[in-house]
């Protein structure tokens, strides 16, 4: 073969030394994040999740192709303080895989240079375990390999490879957003506050009598509610349950007037008159009618805040819909049993006139129960906490009030905010 031209080689050496040179910088700060001291226990877990694991916990910039079925391996590996790229290299080599530093990205892909040791200390037919001693043979060749990235094809030569093969393509695709992935932890704890606008509800056939639209004006709807409770959670894949214990406070305006009359006299009016001649006279017979005018005249007047406190244990499901590294969207709905721990204000008792009357214990149901659905979304703030949003509607079953003239129900919309710790 005739050796090239004294030029042409100075020209290509040239090239090298100035790839190299820019892509000094992005590799030593990728080499950065691999002085990390880590620690890492997996158990049985495919390999593809530990990488999604190890991208999203140290910023580290892995390409792969996500379809090779090699990476859905299950492994088991364990160390204690070590470095990052350490652990990330003796990981690779359980399944004959190793990594590339291309640009500022850790190219991973299938390994030619290790030869399982046989004898003491190894394993017969060449089958990798976590405790393979593995030999590196060191065969310098310059290697050019083809790097596709975001639809640019561009030809790099980069540093020398103890690989056995002079051209090998290597086709990565690495996609602008990260796998989708659900958080393994399975038990967590979360705290939330929620603001809520709440009120009664008229159901069933609305009755029609005298005074009763006084009675449905008398309360309305108030975002003076609010809602505390602390809830743990299970988590299945996307799908979690979870039971809470919360502490529900309403408060509703109460607007009414009574009208109270004292004395009074008849009226005598007469409505008509006509008459019949009995033995020839007129016999005049008179049509009377008598009202009622009250002297005196008093009008009370209510206008409060009726205060009530429901203690409830809630049951839940909730199952995320979308998920991402950084945010998932769920839907979550479940049942609520309450019981009344304290109240204050006024009702409207049904009977002649509908009066007012003072809030008891005999006036307020024992037991309220009723059921709750929402969506909301979830954003990690740290690798075990989670900010909590949801909008939920909740409402009861049951009527708060026995003796009211009318069969209400109370329900209401609130905005949760909260915070979620996995374990």
């Amino acid at each position: 073969m005739k050796a090239p031209p004294k030029g042409m080689l100075r020209k290509r050496l040239f090239a090298i030394l100035v790839l190299a040179c820019m892509a000094f910088p992005v590799f030593s700060q990728s080499l950065a994040h691999g002085d990390q001291s880590v620690s890492l226990h997996a158990d049985n877990e495919t390999l593809l999740s530990i990488l999604q694991d190890l991208s999203s916990l140290y910023d580290l910039n892995l390409s792969y192709n996500s379809s090779d079925e090699q990476l859905n391996s299950r492994v088991s590996y364990q160390a204690h303080h070590r470095p990052l790229l350490t652990v990330l290299q003796e990981i690779l080599a359980l399944v004959h895989y190793e990594f590339t530093p291309i640009g500022n990205q850790l190219v991973i892909h299938r390994s030619e240079r290790f030869e399982t040791m046989t004898g003491e200390g190894g394993h017969a037919g060449g089958q990798q375990r976590p405790d393979t001693v593995l030999r590196i043979i060191e065969v310098p060749v310059v290697v050019r390999d083809t790097l596709v990235l975001y639809d640019t094809i561009r030809e790099v030569v980069y540093r020398q490879q103890p690989f056995t093969t002079s051209v090998r393509p290597l086709i990565v695709s690495r996609p602008a957003f990260r796998p989708l992935q659900v958080r393994n932890n399975q038990w967590s704890f979360s705290l939330s506050y929620a603001q809520m606008l709440a009120g009664f509800r008229e159901v069933g056939p609305a009755p029609q009598a005298e005074g009763l639209e006084k009675v449905r004006e008398a309360e309305d709807f108030s975002f003076r509610n609010f809602i505390l409770s602390g809830a743990a959670h299970y988590r299945s894949g996307a799908l979690v349950l979870s039971s809470a214990l919360s502490l529900n406070r309403f408060s509703t305006p109460f607007s009414y007037s009574e009208l109270f009359t004292s004395g009074g006299y008849h009226l005598v009016d007469t409505l008509d008159s006509f008459y019949t001649i009995v033995d020839g006279e007129e016999v005049w017979v008179h049509i009377t009618d008598s009202t009622y005018v009250p002297l005196e005249t008093t009008e009370l007047l209510y206008e409060r805040m009726n205060g009530l406190g429901i203690l409830e244990v809630q049951l839940n499901a909730a199952y995320d819909v979308f998920i991402s590294d950084q945010l998932s969207l769920f839907a979550h709905g479940g049942l609520q049993a309450g019981m009344p721990v304290w109240l204050r204000g006024n009702a409207i008792q049904d009977e002649q006139g509908y009066p007012t009357v003072t809030l008891d214990n005999d006036e307020v149901s024992r037991y309220l129960f009723g059921y709750h659905v929402g969506a909301g979304a979830r954003t990690r703030a740290s690798s075990r906490l989670d900010l909590v949003f949801s909008a939920t509607y909740k409402r009861y079953g049951h009527e708060l009030f026995r003796s009211h003239p009318l069969s209400r129900r109370l329900h209401g919309v609130a905005l949760q905010a909260g915070i979620q710790y996995h374990l």
